[in-house]
């Protein structure tokens, strides 16, 4: 569970992960749903984000002064979904997909900020050693 205000009204908001892995005895389809807070300890279901297995953990973060959310993938792509227009995007949809493309197994990761430079980063572990590559 995530929380942040993912439609800018002032008021935080759920973000919730659902996961299927390959010990569970009964076949689910995971997802990602955002639930918005509509009244006082009230949510109601706004949408579905994707339908990726995630790791078990997920973090918010600002990046280039944009609310953001990062989810690890399992054995998919890690995304990042950014707060705009009161609706959470993918930002730079593909990224790690490309950045582990050619490798045998894909797993862990993260997205940072410089704060140098401003650049923003991928780490990502590569059949069993750590890159990184700046978000293109």
């Amino acid at each position: 569970i995530d929380v942040l205000d993912t439609n800018q009204d002032g008021v935080k908001d759920f973000i919730l992960s659902f996961n299927y892995n390959d010990t569970q005895h009964i076949v689910a389809s995971p997802y990602k749903a955002v639930y918005l807070n509509t009244a006082p300890n009230t949510y109601s279901l706004q949408s579905t984000l994707n339908t990726d297995n995630n790791e078990y953990h997920s973090y918010t973060i600002t990046l280039n002064g944009v609310p953001s959310i990062f989810f690890p993938g399992y054995l998919t792509p890690n995304r990042v979904y950014q707060v705009i227009n009161h609706t959470l995007v993918e930002y730079k949809p593909g990224a790690f997909a490309s950045m582990s493309a050619g490798s045998g197994r894909a797993t862990g990761g993260a997205v940072y900020q410089n704060t140098s430079t401003g650049k923003i980063y991928m780490l990502y572990l590569l059949d069993g050693t750590y890159y990184t590559k700046e978000m293109l």
